[in-house]
């Protein structure tokens, strides 16, 4: 499994026709979830559709950051000024479930009319619907399908789409890729890697995260949009971050820990953010099995908020109830 240069938190659509089974589902589903409920075809239609239109908006925005890195400007402050400004990105659906077994059209039909979109299309089967889901996955119509009648079906979706969620955004990931050079990208997919990134961004409770190619590491996002940063650098790139090192002024004893693999400086982060601010010197660790790969961890700043919270927007957001 890949490990996605951009992530968000998940944001679901659901259209079944039984107003029950529905209801059923928004009780078990996970609270940081933000989900939307149907049990009418064209009203879920309707709403997918004012969403594509954001959700194109939101591919270019990521574009045009990459687009003015590769130009030439910072890429952290876009960012940042992307998660200050764009807080309807949480309400994005990422997932769209559909029951097939519906009286206007089939599930099936409907997924079929967010082909153009890059959301990921989940299908509801009953026993008789299951050659057909799976002459569907085949054809990559949908990611998977969750059969309806599963005994523990809570546990199920929500462990199935959970699955989902952690896989690459496609349009952002392809943004992403594009700015990274291959060396960096080809050491954040190895196996042991990409396992070790993924417990420090859960330990870390980073809801939202992004990979940055210079300098190179990850920016992530927590609950409040705080704004955390994992600087990353390839062991036989140590050289550029000595010289960054001695450019600051820094001790000789400073370097040789640097020169040593045992300490990061973040001058290279505070240059991209335009800040005076003196260089922090953090204990680094060896990211996966290769050797390769080491990481520290450093805090912008610690009392400024980056836009609206994840639990603020999940706060103001309407109950989960049926939009029929």
């Amino acid at each position: 499994m890949a490990f996605p240069l951009y992530h968000r938190p998940n944001s679901l659509v659901f259209l079944d026709d039984d107003a029950n089974y529905l209801e059923t589902l928004a009780l078990v589903l996970p609270g940081h979830w933000n989900v939307s409920l149907f049990t009418h075809a064209d009203d879920c239609f309707e709403f997918c559709s004012r969403q594509y239109a954001l959700w194109k908006e939101d591919v270019w925005l990521h574009q045009q950051m990459v687009n003015r890195y590769q130009a030439g400007a910072g890429i952290i402050p876009q960012v940042l000024e992307y998660w200050q400004n764009q807080s309807v990105r949480y309400q994005l659906t990422q997932t769209c479930v559909a029951d097939f077994a519906m009286p206007a059209m089939t599930g099936l039909e409907f997924l079929k009319k967010l082909s153009a979109w890059s959301v990921k299309r989940v299908l509801l089967t009953g026993k008789a619907d299951e050659l057909v889901a799976i002459g569907a996955f085949n054809e990559g119509l949908i990611e998977t399908f969750i059969p309806k009648q599963h005994p523990q079906i809570g546990r199920h979706l929500t462990e199935t789409l959970a699955a989902q969620h952690v896989q690459p955004m496609h349009y952002h990931e392809g943004i992403w890729r594009g700015a990274l050079k291959p060396e960096q990208y080809a050491v954040l997919q190895e196996s042991s890697v990409r396992l070790e990134l993924r417990k420090i961004i859960q330990e870390r409770q980073w809801i939202e995260y992004v990979v940055i190619p210079a300098p190179f590491g990850i920016l992530g996002l927590d609950r409040q949009a705080g704004a955390h940063w994992l600087q990353l650098e390839l062991r036989s790139g140590l050289d550029s971050m000595v010289d960054l090192a001695q450019a600051a002024g820094q001790s000789d004893a400073v370097i040789q820990k640097i020169k040593a693999a045992t300490h990061f400086i973040n001058a290279e982060l505070l240059s991209a953010l335009g800040s005076a601010e003196e260089p922090s010197i953090k204990t680094c660790f060896t990211i996966g099995k290769a050797d390769s790969l080491l990481g520290a961890l450093f805090s912008l700043a610690a009392d400024k908020a980056y836009g609206m919270g994840h639990d603020e927007f999940l706060a103001s957001a309407p109950p989960r109830v049926l939009t029929s």
